[in-house]
C-alpha cells in the first residue's frame, strides 16, 4: 500500500498525472497539517491520566524489555500492540535523555497518533480520488486532517485512537479489495492495539461468509490467530498461558458505564458515568 501512496505523492497514482501545482498543494497540505499538530502538541501536556500512563509505560517497557512489561510492577491495562510502540518511544527517550515532564517527551508520546492522522488523510485522498475525482478527494482529506475533533484527540489530549483507527481502516480497505491475508493481519494488529477492533469482527465475518469462499475464511482465521500469537509471545515468557485473556477481560470490565464523556445518546439522556445495569426507561 505504501507504494501507492508514494505514487500519489509523485502525482502519478492510479494512472492519473496530477498537475505540478496540485502536487505542491498536496505537499503543502500535509506539511501544514503536521506542523499545526506539532504546535498544538507542544502547547499542552494532554489528558494527564492517559499521558501519565503512556509515558510511564514507555519508560517501564524500555527498562524491563517486553517480556517483563506485564510483571505487575505498574498498572497496565492496554494490550501488547501499542506497547511495542511505547517500547520504541521509551528507547528514544533514554537515548536523548528527555525529562519525564519535558514538552519534547510529550510530543514524542503523541507523535505516533499525529503521524497516523496525516497518513489517514492521505489514504482518504487516494481512495476518494478513484471514485469522485481529485478535487473532492483533496477536500475530504483536508476536512479530515483539520477536523477539530481529530486535532484535539491526538495533538491536544494525546490519545491513540487515530493510531488504532489507521490499522483498522487499512484492514477494511484490503478486505474490500479481497486481499484477505493482509486484511486479517491488520485486523489482528488492530485488536492488539485496542479491544474496540472486536466490533469489526462481525463485519469481517459477514463479508467472508457472503462470498462463500471457505478457503478465504480459513486463511483469515489462521493468519489472524498467527499474527495475534506471534505478537503476544514476547510478553508471555514470565506469564501463564491465559494471561492475555485476563488482560482483555479486566480492560473491558473497567468501564461498565452507559457513557464515559462520549457525546452519544446516553450522555444526552444523563447517562454519563451511570452504571449499565441501572434502569433506563424499562431496560438496563
Amino acid at each position: 500500500y505504501s507504494s501507492r501512496v508514494r505514487e500519489m505523492l509523485r502525482g502519478r497514482e492510479g494512472g492519473f498525472e496530477l498537475p505540478v501545482y496540485k502536487i505542491r498543494a498536496l505537499w503543502f497540505f500535509g506539511i501544514g497539517a503536521l506542523l499545526l499538530r506539532i504546535i498544538l502538541a507542544l502547547s499542552l501536556e494532554g489528558y494527564q491520566v492517559d499521558m501519565g500512563c503512556f509515558k510511564s509505560w514507555a519508560i517501564h517497557a524500555a527498562e524491563k524489555n517486553l517480556f517483563g512489561f506485564y510483571s505487575g510492577e505498574i498498572f497496565a491495562d492496554y494490550p501488547p500492540g501499542y506497547i511495542y510502540v511505547l517500547y520504541g518511544l521509551g528507547q528514544l527517550r533514554a537515548l536523548f535523555s528527555l525529562d519525564y515532564h519535558s514538552p519534547l517527551f510529550n510530543l514524542l508520546v503523541k507523535l505516533p497518533s499525529i503521524l497516523t492522522d496525516i497518513a489517514t488523510s492521505l489514504i482518504i485522498f487516494q481512495m476518494v480520488g478513484k471514485r469522485l475525482g481529485k478535487r473532492a478527494a483533496f477536500l475530504l482529506a483536508v476536512l479530515y486532517a483539520f477536523n477539530p475533533a481529530v486535532l484535539v484527540n491526538a495533538s491536544l489530549w494525546g490519545q491513540v485512537d487515530s493510531f488504532f483507527t489507521f490499522f483498522a481502516l487499512l484492514s477494511m480497505i484490503f478486505l474490500i479489495r479481497e486481499k484477505i491475508g493482509r486484511a486479517s493481519v491488520l485486523l489482528a494488529m488492530s485488536f492488539l492495539i485496542k479491544p474496540q477492533a472486536v466490533f469489526l469482527g462481525p463485519v469481517f465475518l459477514a463479508v467472508l461468509l457472503s462470498r462463500r469462499r471457505w478457503q478465504d475464511l480459513l486463511k483469515a482465521v489462521l493468519l489472524g490467530l498467527t499474527t495475534f500469537l506471534l505478537l503476544v509471545l514476547p510478553f508471555s515468557s514470565l506469564e501463564d498461558p491465559f494471561w492475555i485473556f485476563r488482560l482483555y477481560s479486566s480492560t473491558v470490565g473497567q468501564y461498565p458505564y452507559a457513557s464515559l464523556n462520549a457525546f452519544n445518546f446516553f450522555a444526552l439522556m444523563g447517562g454519563s458515568w451511570k452504571n449499565v445495569h441501572e434502569a433506563f426507561v424499562l431496560f438496563s
